[in-house]
């Protein structure tokens, strides 16, 4: 069995079946461990290599790259199809806490409110900074301004 753990970029090989595990933790000064059946080499960010022949270590990361492979092959939910109405209730309950539903509503459309938290993650901006950059496409820049402040002044009722 051939075995790669590179820890920089939380990688495991097996036989050539490359994974990525969830909870695996690395020793910090190791740059990369070559495992070929019944012995290896650890490479060392500063330092010599060292010959290992530990296959019980080496059964921890066979055992995370098992992990791995059975999270990343697990099948999936099917796609259900979800309603305007559902949709801005995930973005409000995610990532619009205290902003008044009807004003998002009437700000953007349902494509647009897909579209509006991908755009703040991928821009690092605020959800609301996001929605505003959907609506000035179409509106002068004062109409962008108060629709921003109204934005950020309405709160839901608790």
């Amino acid at each position: 069995m051939r075995v790669t753990v590179v820890p920089v970029d939380n990688v495991i090989i097996v036989d050539g079946d490359l994974r990525k595990p969830t909870a695996a933790t690395y020793p910090s000064d190791v740059h990369a461990i070559q495992w070929y059946g019944s012995a290896g080499t650890i490479e060392y960010t500063n330092g010599p290599q060292k010959t290992i022949s530990d296959e019980v270590a080496m059964g921890v990361y066979i055992a995370l790259h098992a992990a791995a492979k059975e999270r990343d092959e697990a099948p999936q939910p099917p796609y259900v199809p979800i309603t305007k109405e559902q949709r801005i209730a995930q973005v409000l309950a995610t990532q619009g806490k205290g902003k008044d539903r009807t004003l998002i509503q009437q700000v953007i459309s349902f494509a647009e409110m897909v579209a509006a938290p991908l755009l703040a993650t991928q821009y690092g901006v605020t959800l609301e900074l996001a929605i505003m950059g959907i609506y000035a496409r179409n509106k002068t820049y004062r109409e962008c301004k108060d629709a921003e402040a109204e934005i950020r002044t309405i709160e839901v009722e608790p």
